[in-house]
């Protein structure tokens, strides 16, 4: 049996970072540990590239095409998985990602990305993907790779679509689909063979991609804006000393990248994480890698958090993901963050350490409750703090509370369509590009306040984030100015004068935002960026980074 695993990302240019597929190399080791132990004949290969899993489809025509799914690349994995029934219509198309929660999963959701998003997919394991995966290959090997017999029982960790091609919509829910029995995830991570130690993941040091480690899986919190712990079950994590053989291996090997990438949601949660970045910093005096580690923190151990960050001595910029400092937005989403005390108990013990890099942070616009005021504050905050603060607009991900109906009717008043940042190719002659649903007003904010923030946040990030005007903002805070008053004063003066430079930049500015961010439909998105000039100047950068 051949299988073909894909984490693709659009192939670009300036399509960003590119990581090392360590989440399919995970479940490609675990299946060919499996398949050994029962005798079964499997191949595996990894994709990262679209163009090279289309040429590898066309040329060997795989059994089973395992995709990887989220909001930067359902559109594309939906064309290739067309692709591959066009090529073998009897190949197995597996999905899975976070798009389901668990095995009690939303059939709305699974019926939206059946019916609109990728209806050539057979069957989508669900959470964790190792066990799941394993039931689907075990149960395909034993109806002699008939993809209609398997559409025709219940998988464990699996939901199948037993939608017909042609969608008859006189079936119910409950009849489009059969809902495997939850097997949870695995008990212990360490079943899982390194794919790393085992040479799995060799090929990927040659290229241009960053290596990813995994300490730990799940997160313990219920942010209802985020997918890392949707589905989540308790934390689990691999053992230290092969965590530390895999940091070794990786940085003995690693050619073209200078950064690591750890994969946890929350790093320096435990004790040994310390330990952990101790192994970095060995590695880095030794092998020279890694030169920087690119962290998610800890939300709520500064003191575990500090005691990490003394031991990477400088490899990783420590940072508080905050999003918001409303109480409401707050406990609205179901988060708990570092109380402001705390955070500068936290900064105060860095700099008594020698760590003097200002920390990062982000704040998201739009969550449930926050205004325009509440907004503009926690900015101010955080910048006098000396804080890095990057803002992003709320985005409405498949499978979170966020995304759910209750959610939308009480919060939301609007919400649009913006290009995924660098999201977009030409594969087989066609256009393909990934649409994200973004919140354009709230119960709080209205359109005229995004647009405001839009270029608020433009401006934030160009002379505060990039340093630019970094000197001349800290001297204008020793006479008690803001760079938050700074920012609102410019779009004031901008505003009043309409016939200067400056003016006619910042109407060119809210043009392409209006015009090529807030698309009321994916489909209106999609007939936009397909025109070739408009496709020409994003390729050219003419639009830079929506996001």
């Amino acid at each position: 049996m051949k299988i073909f695993f894909g984490d693709l990302v659009h192939n670009w240019s300036g399509s960003g970072i590119w990581t090392i597929p360590l989440n399919i190399g995970y479940i490609a080791s675990y299946t060919q540990k499996k398949a050994k132990e029962t005798n079964l004949d499997i191949t595996t290969r990894l994709f990262k590239d679209p163009t090279n899993i289309i040429e590898a489809i066309k040329s060997e025509k795989p059994d089973v095409l395992a995709l990887s799914y989220y909001v930067w690349n359902e559109n594309l994995n939906s064309k290739i998985m067309t692709l591959a029934k066009e090529v073998n219509p009897s190949v197995l198309n597996v999905g899975g990602g976070p798009h389901f929660t668990n095995i009690n999963a939303n059939l709305q959701g699974a019926e939206v990305f059946f019916n609109n998003i990728s209806p050539e997919c057979d069957i989508y394991v669900v959470n964790q993907g190792e066990k799941g995966f394993w039931n689907v290959i075990e149960r395909f090997n034993d109806v002699n790779n008939d993809v209609e017999k398997l559409r025709k029982e219940k998988i464990g960790g699996t939901i199948i679509n037993l939608l017909p091609r042609n969608n008859d919509s006189n079936l119910s829910i409950e009849e489009k689909f059969y809902v495997g029995e939850n097997i949870g995830a695995l008990d212990d991570l360490n079943e899982i063979p390194s794919p790393y130690l085992n040479g799995m993941l060799d090929e990927w040091f040659e290229g241009p991609y960053i290596p990813v480690i995994e300490t730990n899986r799940s997160c313990p919190y219920r942010c209802t804006f985020c997918a890392w712990g949707i589905g989540t079950v308790k934390l689990s994590r691999f053992d230290e000393e092969r965590v530390k053989e895999e940091i070794e291996y990786i940085s003995k090997r690693t050619k073209n990248a200078s950064q690591i990438f750890i994969g946890d949601a929350n790093f320096g949660i435990l004790e040994r994480d310390a330990d952990i970045a101790k192994e970095m910093y060995k590695c880095s005096t030794k092998y020279n890698f890694p030169l920087h580690v690119i962290v998610f923190w800890n939300k709520t151990r500064p003191d575990r958090v500090l005691n990490t960050a003394k031991e990477f001595r400088g490899l990783a910029t420590v940072g508080a993901s905050m999003q918001s400092l409303n109480e409401d937005v707050l406990s609205a989403v179901k988060r708990k963050n570092l109380t402001i005390e705390q955070i500068n108990q936290l900064l105060s013990d860095l700099k008594d350490f020698g760590i003097h890099e200002s920390p990062f942070t982000e704040l998201i616009i739009g969550l449930p409750h926050e205004t325009r005021k509440s907004h503009i504050e926690a900015n101010r905050e955080l910048m006098d703090l000396g804080f890095s603060v990057t803002n992003f607009n709320l985005h409405l991900l498949p499978g979170t509370e966020m995304d759910s109906e209750d959610s939308r009717k009480n919060f939301f008043k609007k919400t649009g369509y913006r290009l995924f940042d660098n999201a977009f190719g030409i594969y087989n002659d066609e256009y393909i590009f990934e649409a994200q649903e973004t919140v354009l007003a709230t119960n709080k904010l209205g359109i005229e306040d995004f647009r405001y923030f839009r270029f608020f946040h433009f401006l934030q990030q160009m002379m505060w984030e990039k340093k630019w005007h970094r000197g001349y903002l800290e001297f204008l805070r020793t006479y008690g100015i803001s760079p938050v008053d700074l920012f609102d004063n410019i779009i004031t003066e901008i505003k009043k004068e309409s016939k200067n430079k400056i003016s006619k930049m910042y109407e060119e500015f809210m043009e392409i935002y209006i015009e090529a961010e807030t698309f009321d439909t994916p489909d209106e998105l999609y007939e936009f960026w397909s025109r070739e000039h408009n496709f020409k100047m994003l390729e050219d950068g003419k639009y830079g980074k929506l996001n």
